[in-house]
C-alpha cells in the first residue's frame, strides 16, 4: 500500500469531499460542529496516509480492510435514508445497524459487519457520517 504525507491526504480528502458533494466550508460550523467534523476528517486522512483508502476516478474511494477486501463506495441517493434495518428488536445497537446497513447498500454489500476490525468500522462509519451531516 502507497503511503501519503499529510498534505497529500489532506487533498485526497478533499476531492473524496467534492465526490460526495460534501461541503468542507467549516466557516459556518459552530464549536462542537467544528469538533465532530476534524474528528471525522481526521480518520479519513489516517486511512488515506496508510493506504487502506484510496481514491479512484473523481475521487471514489475505495477502502480496503484489514482482512484485505476492497469496498468501493458509491454515490448514495435518496433511496440510502430509506435502508431498512435487519435484526432490529431491541432498542440497544439499532444506529450501529442503520450505519451497517447504509455502508452496505453503499458497498455493495460486499462483507459482513461481523468480519470488520474496529479500525475498520471507525473509518467506513466517518466517511458514511461525513456526507450524513451534509443532509442535516
Amino acid at each position: 500500500m502507497n503511503q501519503l504525507d499529510k498534505e497529500s491526504a489532506e487533498a485526497e480528502f478533499n476531492s473524496m469531499c467534492e465526490f460526495f458533494d460534501i461541503d468542507t466550508d467549516t466557516s459556518d460550523l459552530d464549536g462542537d460542529e467544528l469538533e465532530t467534523f476534524e474528528r471525522l476528517k481526521g480518520k479519513v486522512v489516517k486511512a488515506l496516509r496508510k493506504g487502506t483508502l484510496t481514491l479512484g476516478d473523481g475521487g471514489q474511494p475505495t477502502y480496503t480492510t484489514k482482512a484485505g477486501t476492497a469496498m468501493t463506495f458509491r454515490l448514495p441517493n435518496g433511496a440510502i435514508l430509506l435502508t431498512e434495518v435487519k435484526g432490529v428488536g431491541k432498542n440497544d445497537g439499532t444506529g450501529m445497524r442503520r450505519m451497517f446497513s447504509i455502508i452496505g447498500e453503499l458497498t455493495g454489500g460486499v462483507t459482513s459487519p461481523a468480519k470488520l476490525s474496529l479500525r475498520d468500522t471507525g473509518v467506513l462509519t466517518s466517511i458514511v457520517n461525513l456526507f450524513l451531516a451534509e443532509l442535516q
